[in-house]
């Protein structure tokens, strides 16, 4: 007579490389018959247990192929090629800092543009065009200069004309400008829309829809040659104003959009330079401010 033996199956899955328990139920019948378990011969015990060890394979291979679409995703998201802060912002990237961002029509071009993004304030998500914490950047800067950008993100700089044109070219981007006294305090006024056109226009400015905040509007709305909407950009080398001077000189040396000339230009001199009327009525000459800020976000 053959001797059989009788043995259960239990598998616990707690991950890839749990083990089978094997039970010899003949001389462990109280544990097999408190747990209901059923008997299986040798031939099926080892069948159950080939199909077990198959099935874990396909789970460890499972994983496997899990983990690496998961690199391949991370992979993605660091390399991929954001237009703007407001892109990067959305996909989850919510602490201010430098980032590299890819403007849609430079894309053929494999360009990055180094950026500030502000992703605090006003909702986060800000590309900032503009920024100065001090005068150790000097922004009395050429046509060619203010075109391609200068300074540094970390600190001073201006993204570049072509830049702020590529990102506000469908006037859909909100503009928000700060300006930090001496005293600490911070200034703002939010614009519903801005743009800027491309060099062939001279970069002109575009301002339109509603205003708020602490400051009051001196782009718009103002009397005469103070309004400087739809005024071109001007440069020390190149005099698009509308005065007999040239308000470059008179208001400043850096580039801005003048009329005749301005009630709003926050790219003046520090002191001891000149910087006349950086935000008339709330700060009419350089002296008072600490720092300024200028950025756009897509609605």
């Amino acid at each position: 007579m053959a001797f059989l033996w009788k043995f259960v199956f239990l598998a616990i899955f707690s991950g890839f490389n749990s083990q089978p328990l094997l039970f010899n139920c003949e001389k462990e019948p109280d544990k097999c018959e408190s747990k209901g378990y059923f008997y299986r011969d040798n031939n099926q015990l080892k069948s159950l247990v080939r199909g077990q060890d198959e099935i874990l394979k396909e789970m460890s291979r499972f994983g496997n192929i899990l983990e690496e679409i998961r690199n391949r995703i991370s992979l993605l998201e660091r390399t991929a090629l954001y237009k703007d802060c407001k892109e990067l912002y959305d996909m989850g990237r919510r602490k201010s800092g430098v980032y590299s961002i890819y403007p849609l029509d430079l894309l053929h071009q494999v360009k990055s543009v180094q950026v500030y993004c502000d992703m605090d304030t006003a909702g986060g998500g800000w590309t900032v065009i503009q920024n100065r914490v001090d005068g150790k950047v000097n922004f009395s800067r050429s046509w060619q200069g203010y075109k391609v950008g200068f300074g540094d993100v970390s600190t001073s700089y201006w993204i570049g004309n072509d830049v702020i044109h590529e990102l506000t070219k469908d006037n859909s981007s909100l503009l928000y400008v700060s300006i930090t006294g001496k005293d600490g305090t911070t200034h703002y006024i939010q614009y519903d829309t801005f743009s800027i056109a491309g060099e062939d226009d001279d970069y002109r400015l575009y301002i339109a829809g509603n205003a708020f905040g602490t400051l009051d509007d001196r782009i718009r709305y103002r009397s005469g040659g103070d309004n400087i909407n739809g005024m071109k950009f001007s440069t020390y080398d190149k005099d698009n104003d509308l005065s007999s001077n040239h308000c470059t000189d008179t208001m400043g040396i850096g580039g801005w959009w003048f009329n005749k000339c301005n009630d709003a230009y926050l790219n003046g001199q520090y002191p001891p330079g000149k910087w006349s009327q950086p935000w008339h009525g709330t700060f009419d000459d350089g002296s008072k401010i600490s720092s300024t800020k200028m950025m756009i976000k897509r609605k």
